[in-house]
């Protein structure tokens, strides 16, 4: 009996652990970087509040009950937290209640990465001396220049409490619910090191006054309304530069990006670090993408670049725009020498290093301004202006969206500062799209008559004012060549904080059709600048060429794009998508699929980018419509008008997809424990229905298999990574086979008896046998085109060269003898995917729920964030420290997002009790009968 008590607890043991077992899928410990924390509402304000006002306003809002406003952490404060049931429901309610309510949104928290990256290569000689020797910063410490008199906030992970290292540390505040002040992760204590540190291990600026703001837990998670009220706090305590070595994509959260414009609107400058998500492009990290802050990327010794610092352009102004340039500078991000938590020094590694090394120079720099003139010349456009200007490239074979401006030169930004009159700038401050491969994307591919406009994001700065405007239209001078191009200027109505955008729009008239020359001339633009006009010329100067053949014109669908931020899109590889789940990188040409955009003007064709829907262009003009990785839906009007133009001959398409099973999908998602609420993806890798749709006049569908695995097109290898299978294709077409591994099982194994058809190519038959109609290709799989993929060897690009040739000339490639040829129309066994059944793709799409709009082509320069414009809060001296109110902690309420985690919850503990009853009764039952055989 005591072996049956004991098989007894194995088989509970055993059916409790198949229980969670069972919901695992469910409960992942997937986290993404930002997440809507849908029970709390962060309500902006129109000025600021004491606590007795604030009840007032939230209890004169449209708030449904229950509702509970959370206390300020200050005496003073512009936004309101609320607890409620749904916060995005409630944003929409009280929006426009309080003629003082600027905006609401659902609060937010993030896991923003403290951005260091571990290496074990052990470090040269050079390489242990102090970033301060590094910098030659002794130079300037001689000159009487250490940071003295200038207040550096760090927002981190908090400072060691250590005299010895850090003398001038003027405070330290938590702004955790952690209620302690130590820093228990040691980033904070290093990154405040690096920029005003002494002993062993000296930072830049070992005079400057420290700030220790505690915005992260010891498990590096933190709220959007922590950073809110530390910001608030940082504009009320004066400081001069704020080092935010972290970073996230969400660059959505419209609170936190409005409140660091409003910190450079109060001559707060802030340092923010680019991200280690390179060397991928389109992976910048916000804020450091943000115009008005100093956005650094990493080098190492060498002063080459750093292989992990994210690259750019930025993401925020597509698909209808062109994104701007970042970082703005690099700095030594490669093993740098600072305190370590437990006394010495350490070396660290990542873009959150070189961003307390920026801060540290511009400290130094601040330092060098006389202090009687230091509040009316220190802004983040003039220590932006003297980094960027004294600033070197590191290397020709880098472009300008991976190292801006340059490395820092804090010698010659010196000597630039002592001389610095406010002025108004341009980043770039020329446009020599014909310069490659700096000027990477623009000058691989030249204009002509007839192409799409090419459109370059200016940044503007402004140094000697807050707020201002271009006083009149910009202008374009042409010289040689300029009598073929015609500019356009599109820019923001004001440069506020003392930044803002002009987006140069260029085209080549028809009289250049047959040119081939370098267009020259210059933009001229007037800003007021300290109370007076002030102009800024910007040279510029691109290739124009005739206008290439038809088969050399390629048309790119941007327009059916959909990422993160905000929608949750999952990976398109989803080995990829267990610990980074969501799409990020824009799926742009100039982007993750930058190679490829490389490697197709390598081979002579010319790709526009197309924002707006099919039915809105003259399709005629192109050879080729290619369509990769779409998650959106298509217009009916675009269905018909794509099928007409194949039909007749006068373009081919071709689709690269990618996975779609619902079972996937729904297996992908995840209960965040943080923001208390089920995340669930709104289409798979691609929208499959969706392409089905546009395929389906021509007989094509695909399936809802997930495929992966090596295969081989005659001697070419390529890599299937998560991509999908043709379901139907038609008589007559070459389609290709391959043995790959089925993901949607997760059987692991290959399917060797009837190996999927992954790739399929078929001539279209006109109406009349007077045409020829147009062709088209599909491929299941876009990851093997991605760089983001990082295949290597195992990249198809190829692939994708040899369907042009025969979409645009019919030029079979050369392995078409690994093609097989139907015979019938082929139909497989397997489903064509059904709409994810309660899918929230309509709240990012562009088509569902919208009528189609063509108008005019959307060219803007980048997305405008609502916001309330302040030039200075007289705020020194408004409340006391020992008044400043921390919080003390969370409650967590019973909603409607949670439900399903509790429901979750309870069946593990009512399974485990049960499970645990029936083994204490047959337990007690084997213990009498032991008892009456004794």
């Amino acid at each position: 009996m005591a072996r049956l008590s004991e098989n007894v607890h194995m088989g509970c043991l055993l059916l409790l652990l198949c229980l969670v077992l069972f919901l695992m899928p469910f409960t992942t410990a997937i986290t993404p970087a930002s997440r809507i924390i849908n029970s709390e509402l962060i309500v902006l304000l129109d000025g600021y509040f004491n606590a007795p006002d604030q009840i007032r306003v939230a209890e004169s809002l449209p708030l449904p009950a229950p509702w509970q406003l959370r206390p300020s952490r200050a005496p003073f404060s512009d936004f309101l937290l609320i607890q409620v049931l749904n916060a995005s429901h409630a944003a929409d309610a009280v929006r426009s209640a309080h003629p003082r309510v600027k905006d609401a949104f659902p609060q937010r928290v993030h896991d923003i990465k403290t951005l260091e990256v571990s290496s074990t290569r052990k470090p040269l000689d050079s390489q242990l001396e102090s970033i301060a020797d590094t910098m030659n910063a002794r130079f300037l410490w001689e000159q009487g220049f250490n940071g003295e008199g200038v207040r550096v906030a760090v927002f981190d992970t908090g400072i060691v409490e250590s005299p010895e290292q850090f003398p001038n540390v003027v405070e330290r505040i938590d702004w955790t619910d952690e209620q302690t002040n130590e820093d228990l992760v040691g980033h904070g204590t290093f990154v405040a090191g690096v920029i005003a540190g002494r002993g062993e291990c000296p930072g830049l600026a070992p005079g400057a006054s420290i700030y220790a703001f505690r915005v992260f837990t010891s498990a590096r998670l933190t709220y959007t309304s922590w950073f809110l009220d530390a910001f608030n706090y940082a504009i009320f305590r004066n400081v001069n530069i704020l080092n935010l070595s972290i970073g996230g994509p969400d660059f959505l959260d419209q609170p936190f990006v409005e409140k660091v414009r409003e910190l450079s609107a109060n001559n707060i400058v802030v340092v923010s670090a680019i991200g280690n998500e390179g060397p991928i492009s389109g992976t910048l990290n916000n804020p450091a993408d943000q115009p008005d802050v100093i956005g650094v990327g990493g080098i190492d010794w060498s002063s080459r670049l750093s292989l992990f610092s994210s690259r750019g352009m930025t993401t925020w102004e597509f698909p209808s725009g062109f994104g701007r340039v970042k970082p703005d500078v690099l700095a030594l991000a490669n093993h740098v020498r600072g305190p370590n938590l437990s006394g010495g020094c350490r070396l660290m590694s990542g873009t959150s290093v070189a961003s307390p090394v920026v801060s540290g120079a511009a400290a130094l720099i601040a330092s060098t301004f006389p202090a009687h003139k230091r509040g009316k010349i220190l802004n983040t456009a003039s220590i932006k202006q003297i980094l960027v200007e004294s600033a070197s490239k590191i290397d020709d074979s880098y472009n300008i969206y991976e190292q801006g401006s340059g490395k820092i030169d804090l010698t010659q930004a010196f000597r630039l500062a002592q001389n610095f009159v406010p002025k108004l700038s341009a980043i770039p401050p020329a446009l020599d799209l014909h310069n490659c491969p700096y000027m990477w994307p623009y000058c691989k591919q030249p204009i002509f008559a007839g192409s799409m406009p090419l459109i370059f994001n200016v940044t503007l700065l402004n140094s000697g004012s807050v707020r201002s405007r271009i006083s009149s239209h910009p202008m374009w001078l042409p010289a040689e060549g300029g009598e073929y191009l015609n500019v356009s200027f599109t820019y923001s109505p004001e440069m506020w904080p003392y930044s803002g955008w002009l987006a140069v729009h260029l085209s080549v008239r028809s009289a250049g059709s047959n040119v081939r020359t370098l267009v020259r001339g210059t933009v001229v633009l007037h800003a007021d600048v300290a109370g007076s006009d002030s102009s800024l010329d910007i040279p510029l100067s691109v290739q124009i060429v005739p206008t290439p053949p038809k088969s050399k014109r390629i048309l790119w669908d941007q327009f059916h794009n959909i990422r993160y931020p905000s929608a949750f899109v999952p990976r398109d590889t989803l080995e990829a998508a267990t610990d980074r789940p969501f799409d990020w990188q824009a799926d742009h040409p100039f982007t993750n699929f930058g190679d490829l955009f490389t490697a197709l003007t390598s081979a002579g064709y010319f790709v526009d980018i197309l924002g707006i829907p099919y039915s809105c262009i003259d399709l005629r003009e192109y050879s080729v419509l290619l369509v990769v990785d779409p998650e959106d839906e298509f217009f009916e009007q675009e269905v018909r008008a794509l099928h007409a133009a194949v039909s007749s001959g006068d373009i081919s398409l071709i689709v690269v997809a990618d996975w779609y099973d619902t079972d996937l999908i729904k297996s992908l998602r995840f209960f965040d424990e943080n923001t208390r609420q089920w995340w669930v993806p709104v289409t798979g890798g691609s929208n499959v229905p969706a392409l089905n749709d546009l395929l389906g006049p021509f007989g094509i569908q695909l399936s809802s298999r997930s495929l992966r695995g090596d295969f081989f097109l005659g001697q070419s290898l390529g890599h299937f990574a998560s991509g999908t299978s043709i379901a139907q294709f038609p008589a007559s077409g070459l389609v290709f086979r391959a043995p790959l591994a089925d993901e949607s099982l997760r059987t692991g194994l290959q399917d060797s008896e009837n190996r999927p058809y992954i790739l399929g190519l078929f001539q279209v038959k006109a109406p009349t046998e007077i045409a020829t109609g147009g062709r088209v290709s599909v491929f299941g799989d876009s990851s093997c085109m991605d760089s983001s993929s990082r295949l290597d060897s195992k990249n198809c690009i190829w692939l994708l060269l040899d369907l042009l040739r025969w979409s645009s000339q019919a030029l079979l490639p050369g392995w078409a003898g690994s093609l097989e040829k139907l015979n019938a129309t082929f139909t497989s066994p397997e489903a064509v995917p059904a709409r994810l059944a309660g899918s929230q793709l309509f709240r990012f799409s562009r088509v569902l729920n919208r009528g189609m709009e063509c108008g005019v082509l959307k060219t803007q320069a980048a997305v405008t964030v609502p916001h309330h414009r302040r030039t200075h809060l007289t705020v020194s001296g408004f409340f006391r420290e020992d008044t400043f109110i921390r919080q003390t902690g969370t409650t967590v309420p019973f909603t409607k997002s949670n439900f399903e985690s509790y429901l979750a919850v309870l069946f593990v503990a009512f399974g485990a009790l049960a499970v645990w009853g029936a083994s204490m009764v047959l337990q007690r039952r084997a213990v009498l009968q032991d008892s009456q055989l004794g």
